[in-house]
């Protein structure tokens, strides 16, 4: 080795290390000062020595860059810390660094989930947009491809799809209405809206056979509960099922015993059978 040079291994480290925080990339340049600081931990005392000014350099601009410098601030004291380098505590110092890299590489990666987050939600708002752009122009087929493609690439966009569901319903698309929320309950399970919504269409289409599916789904996912089972006995009535009309209402009754609308419901199917056995 020459005489008042560094090592070749040694000086390129640091010289990537000053080169990437020229660069902006914070992460590289510390991983680079950390390799530098291994290798100086069993250098000699000259070659230490030749190196502080460049350490420190680094250090120095290290702990100005603006992500750096917001772990450095202490909002309570209004102060901010410094990064210390001592000769012969090179290890103390790669340690100290190691640290803050593991930090910055957190941060990075929230950031990224964050841009990824904001990314897939452009997408999915476009998506909409584009469905419901289609519909007003008419083209129901188009906006209808738009919706199912939300649909199919963002299985967590429920209040989006309840939007896409009723601008169906609105465009006329009944049909396609319905056997949308179908698919938004096949994907949301729980989203007790979209059993309301499809069931409400499935009772004007009178389309009962169906109705009754989804009532019998919506019994197993959320339970029994008195409205679901007077809304069910309310569809057999129509459906001209007036047994299990009756059935279900008295389902209904052991949970809320005093109904009025289940109470009333109760009369007039007694009554019905009444008519229908007198017959």
């Amino acid at each position: 080795m020459m005489i008042g040079r560094l090592p070749k291994a040694l000086d390129e480290e640091l010289h990537k290390a000053m080169g990437f925080m020229a660069q902006n990339s914070v992460e590289k340049a510390v991983a680079c000062m950390i390799e530098a600081l291994r290798l100086l931990q069993n250098a000699p005392q000259a070659t230490k020595k030749l190196a502080v000014p460049k350490v420190k350099a680094f250090l120095a601009l290290f702990a100005k860059h603006p992500r750096v410098a917001l772990l450095l601030e202490d909002p309570h004291a209004k102060t901010t810390a410094t990064i210390a380098y001592a000769l012969g505590k090179e290890r103390v110092l790669g340690i100290v660094l190691r640290g803050f890299l593991e930090v910055l590489q957190d941060q990075m990666q929230v950031t990224k989930e964050a841009f990824d987050l904001l990314e897939r939600q452009k997408r999915k708002e476009h998506l909409f947009e584009q469905g419901m752009c289609a519909l007003k122009e008419g083209k129901f087929r188009l906006g209808l491809a738009f919706f199912e493609r939300m649909l199919t690439e963002f299985p967590d966009t429920s209040a989006l799809c309840m939007e896409a569901c009723q601008a169906l319903y609105e465009a006329n698309m009944v049909q396609e209405s319905a056997l949308y929320a179908m698919k938004v309950i096949a994907a949301f399970e729980n989203l007790a809206s979209a059993y309301t919504f499809l069931l409400d269409i499935l009772m004007r289409l009178e389309a009962f056979d169906k109705a009754e599916r989804v009532f019998q789904k919506a019994l197993v996912v959320f339970g029994e509960h008195p409205k679901t089972l007077a809304n069910m006995a309310h569809m057999y009535e129509r459906w001209g099922k007036i047994e299990e009309a009756r059935r279900v209402c008295e389902r209904a009754l052991t949970l809320d015993p005093d109904n009025s609308d289940l109470l009333t419901l109760k009369s007039r199917l007694y009554l019905a059978i009444h008519d229908h056995v007198g017959a």
